[in-house]
């Protein structure tokens, strides 16, 4: 009898344990108005393709090449067509584990939207310590910095220059950490010399509830 309830508890431990999605059950599950033009069967084909380490490419529903660039057992990352990439990782929350989903337009400047959805796909309406800017103004503040031997005049002429604003986020494929940045579309190559002494990249941590600068 003390046999059989040990076996009972031993399943019931172990069943979360079996009940987590991978990636690559989350990534052929994702909701088709998020991966536009590639349909759940193509992303089969994508993992089924990486899985035998064959060049994971399908022709999308609008005749472009998508290709699954890499795909571990928390990460993925989806090339999904020219001018947009899509970077998905399994956060491990409390009592639940959550979908970071970065989506990048390149066009041709980087500019990122950040979402979280659970591991059914439901939206979450949290920001997880990501900040919310009540203006531009606020995330060009957040963004950048003003060197000691830096004019206020100075700084806030650079500060300026940078229009439109735009947000830039990339993930780690290795940590549950995210890069944020400013991109700057509209500058020459002098301007964005001059940028580089002000510019910073955030570097964000999950600490199991929230993203937390590192």
């Amino acid at each position: 009898m003390k046999r059989f309830v040990s076996i009972c508890l031993g399943v019931l431990m172990a069943a979360p344990l079996f009940a987590q999605k991978t990636m690559r059950e989350l990534f052929v599950a994702m909701p088709d108005e998020l991966c536009v033009g590639v349909n759940s069967r193509m992303r089969q084909d994508l993992v089924d393709y990486a899985g035998i380490q064959a060049d994971a490419e399908v022709k999308n529903q609008f005749g472009g090449t998508t290709r699954l660039d890499t795909i571990f057992d928390k990460y993925a990352r989806l090339r999904l067509d020219e001018a947009t990439d899509i970077e998905m990782r399994l956060l491990d929350a409390d009592s639940m584990n959550i979908i970071c989903l970065v989506k990048t337009f390149k066009a041709p400047e980087a500019e990122s939207v950040i979402k979280f959805y659970t591991t059914d796909w439901q939206v979450l309406d949290e920001t997880f310590g990501l900040p919310v800017f009540e203006n531009d103004a606020a995330m060009v503040k957040w963004f950048t910095f003003q060197p000691d031997t830096m004019s206020v005049e100075r700084y806030d002429e650079l500060c300026g220059m940078i229009e439109p604003v735009m947000m830039a986020a990339e993930m780690s494929a290795s940590d549950d950490v995210l890069m944020m940045t400013l991109s700057l579309p509209l500058l020459n190559k002098s301007e964005r010399n001059s940028m580089k002494n002000v510019l910073l990249q955030r570097r964000l941590k999950w600490n199991g509830k929230i993203f937390k600068e590192d």
